[in-house]
């Protein structure tokens, strides 16, 4: 499972790795990115399993894909204590680069997120405690939901297709 961005509290890294303390063997979580050492330090500590593995080797843009591709399934979380983060849906980097490489996702139930409970490319959860669950019930269909995630970035994310509405909402201003 790979958590990619900035490893804080507001991301509930800190949770997130203790939830990773339940993980059977042989399942590990992945940080990426970069954050402070009190969090990091933190994690650190509380990963009595040693299920949680931290990599702050920061790569050019160019290599991010090939980092999260790496990786079986994408862990997107974002607080939701403000409204900003309720609705990035349709606006988060990880989220986008995780459907891009085929990573089916596990995210907070947020409803700028319900697209991804609709089209079977992730699966929305309420609490961290149903995480070993979420990823289970991903794991048993993995294949398919690689395929969905990849149509889902295609039909939604892809600027291609999503820049000719962009184009007639410009024109109908005109």
């Amino acid at each position: 499972m790979l958590a990619y961005g900035i490893i804080c509290k507001e991301r509930l890294s800190v949770e997130l790795a203790n939830a990773a303390q339940c993980f059977p063997e042989g399942w590990r979580l992945v940080f990426h990115g970069y954050g402070n050492e009190s969090v990091i330090q933190e994690i650190t500590e509380l990963d009595i399993k040693h299920r949680v593995s931290i990599s702050l080797n920061m790569v050019p843009a160019s290599q991010q894909e090939y980092v999260v591709a790496s990786a079986h399934i994408g862990i997107v979380l974002y607080n939701g204590i403000s409204i900003n983060d309720r609705l990035t849906g349709f606006s988060s980097e990880k989220l986008a680069l995780c459907l891009q490489c085929g990573l089916p996702v596990i995210a907070l139930n947020f409803p700028s997120y319900e697209h991804i409970r609709q089209r079977r490319c992730g699966i929305l959860i309420n609490s961290l405690a149903e995480m070993n669950e979420a990823i289970s019930q991903i794991l048993g269909d993995y294949s398919g939901y690689r395929a969905r995630a990849l149509s889902c970035f295609e039909e939604l994310y892809m600027i291609e297709k999503c820049f000719d509405k962009v184009i007639v909402a410009l024109e109908q201003l005109a």
